[in-house]
């Protein structure tokens, strides 16, 4: 019987976007986590893995990579670089 872990294609990477107040300020921040070396190098999921850490990214830069839009979030982006 085939396992459906070998049918699964994992994701290449991920993203998210998270927002808070703070001093009465929006804040927001947009995360990216890519782990497309850690498939190639593991191989097909066959038990959990440690696939990377997130790593911070410009909330435009989310936004032109999966075509949606947070037209609020991006003049309160808190990524300088």
């Amino acid at each position: 019987m085939e396992s459906c872990h070998s049918r699964v294609r994992p994701a290449q990477s991920f993203w998210k976007i998270v927002f808070w107040v703070e001093d009465g300020q929006l804040q927001a921040a947009g995360f990216v986590l890519r782990q497309t070396d850690e498939i190639e190098a593991h191989g097909p999921i066959a038990e959990e893995n440690n696939f990377g850490t997130y790593r911070q990214k410009r909330i435009s830069e989310i936004e032109q990579r999966t075509g949606l839009w947070f037209p609020v979030l991006v003049g309160d982006d808190t990524f300088g670089g």
